[in-house]
């Protein structure tokens, strides 16, 4: 049975349970998921009612600890909680998928995730994980910053990780060391920190496991390429497909239509209270951007609701 791992907090239990959901959804398997997160009772696990997974969930405390760059950034001490995974999953666990929580599942992933496990084994590898950049002259600071001395640098919002070896190696031990010693250095928070320690020692994981585009970045969304070819649709960077004025993408609807499977409304939709996205918002109810939605009315009511909160 596959081991999934989520690690959040209660900012984003919404997008975990939708991420969950679409993950149980499409699994021809039966599966565990194991929560980490600072307040266990906020999460409503009742919405997921399928009965082809088992959920755990472990209440973390690292409330004094300090972690770099987490001032003004979109993400929250939650991207660290990782790296105490030792400290909360059974020791038993073979091999381990850790899934960001803005990370929808849109075909089954059994098979493709079998076989890298396979070729881990077989390469005697720690690690698969989806190169997100290689070393040129775009990016050379974050090779430079971090001392690393190979030419990939990972993202690190799906890691396929054999669970025996990261604990055998003690790497969390290693990882907080890293923390310490390059804290001043580490941009993109726990990222950076993994990368410190692997430096290109990984497998290449298929990009269809980590299909990665912006909420505006056209280029890269093809929606029949990601319903036939994608497994993980990964929503990274700033802009996320629950704010109020990002709904107008189409490339939101991955993520609105897997909230809808969890039956607790047409939208999930966040508001920041900033003006520039307040700005982006009265400028999509004047232009009647918001009727090309499915569900004009659910939206203008939700995001109402949003901005009043």
């Amino acid at each position: 049975m596959l081991n999934f791992v989520y690690c959040f907090d209660q900012n984003y239990n919404y997008q975990a349970l939708t991420s969950i959901n679409s993950l149980v959804n499409n699994c021809s398997e039966k599966i565990r998921v194991y929560i980490i997160h600072d307040n266990v009772s906020s999460i409503n696990l009742d919405i997921i009612t399928q009965d082809n997974v088992e959920i755990f969930t472990y209440q973390i405390n690292i409330e004094n600890m300090n972690f770099p760059n987490l001032k003004g950034a979109h993400v929250s001490v939650a991207t660290y909680f990782r790296l105490f995974l030792s400290e909360y999953l059974p020791n038993d666990l073979d091999y381990i998928i850790y899934m960001d929580s803005d990370i929808i599942c849109v075909n089954d992933p059994i098979k493709e995730i079998n076989e890298t496990i396979e070729n881990l084994k077989m390469n005697n590898f720690q690690l698969a994980a989806r190169t997100e950049v290689e070393k040129n002259s775009e990016n050379i600071d974050r090779f430079i910053n971090l001392e690393l001395k190979g030419k990939r640098y990972f993202n690190a919002g799906v890691l396929l990780l054999d669970y025996q070896k990261w604990l055998n190696n003690e790497t969390e031990k290693k990882l907080l060391d890293i923390l310490y010693e390059y804290y001043e250095e580490i941009k993109f928070w726990d990222q950076d920190i993994l990368n410190k320690y692997f430096d290109d020692n990984y497998l290449g994981l298929n990009f269809n496991c980590n299909y990665e585009f912006g909420i505006f970045d056209k280029d890269k969304y093809d929606e029949n390429k990601i319903k036939n070819e994608g497994i993980f649709i990964h929503f990274q960077g700033k802009g996320k497909p629950w704010e109020a004025h990002n709904l107008i993408y189409e490339s939101s609807n991955f993520y609105q239509k897997a909230f809808r499977e969890l039956n607790m409304g047409h939208y999930h939709i966040t508001f920041k209270k900033n003006s520039r996205s307040i700005f982006k918002y009265i400028k999509i109810l004047f232009t009647l951007k918001f009727l090309k939605l499915e569900y004009p009315i659910a939206y203008l009511k939700d995001s109402l609701s949003a901005l009043l909160r």
